[in-house]
């Protein structure tokens, strides 16, 4: 029984040591030892001598930092690393997947690096190809800028965008006619809907 006690108090005894700065502050690198207030202000302004170590207090950060939930992240930038939407500067940028990627509402934009193409959009927002394939017409394309993968080039005029991909007779161009909702039987055309470019039932 002395034993367990013994092992209990050391490791009380080394949580307690870690503690480096008091309650309510935040040591530098989980530690640094220090003798001055401008030793620890070459790191960082904000940090100051205190027990021997550098400290600062929760929640007020570096120029290069921004806080959040009284804790202090590194400002990121469109296509860096992130773990809150905050530190992707400039602001409106969003964290996704640990990456941040500018925010694509916008119809200003220049998606597609090269000028004479498009963006493929779906609701009019512009389609991610990281997650979803390009339609026809369309190839997936890395934008640096935004740090994100979209759909570039111009609509294909035999895709019925409108009902979307149009089950073909293989090795041609032709529709394959159906007659009845349930006679389509492929994952990816099980619908049997009108078509009035082609003025006849095909399976999308």
């Amino acid at each position: 029984m002395i034993g367990t006690d013994v092992v209990f108090f050391a490791a009380l005894l080394t949580t307690a040591l870690a503690q480096f700065c008091p309650s309510g502050y935040t040591d530098l690198n989980q530690g640094t030892p220090c003798n001055s207030d401008s030793f620890c202000a070459r790191f960082d302004p904000t940090y100051r001598c205190m027990r021997g170590f550098c400290c600062k207090p929760y929640g007020v950060c570096g120029a290069n930092e921004v806080s959040i939930a009284n804790m202090c992240f590194t400002k990121s930038y469109i296509g860096g690393s992130c773990f809150h939407s905050a530190q992707c500067q400039p602001s409106g940028g969003e964290c996704r997947n640990n990456v941040c990627v500018a925010n694509i509402q916008s119809d200003t934009a220049s998606f597609c690096l090269n000028p004479s193409q498009q963006p493929e959009r779906i609701n009019g927002i512009v389609k991610n190809c990281a997650y979803t394939p390009c339609s026809p017409g369309y190839k997936c394309l890395f934008n640096q800028a935004y740090g994100q993968y979209f759909c570039c080039g111009q609509s294909d005029s035999g895709y019925d965008y409108n009902y979307g991909k149009i089950r073909m007779y293989p090795g041609t161009l032709q529709p394959l006619q159906c007659f009845a909702k349930d006679q389509c039987l492929w994952v990816d055309t099980p619908n049997c809907v009108y078509s009035y470019r082609y003025r006849q039932y095909v399976c999308c």
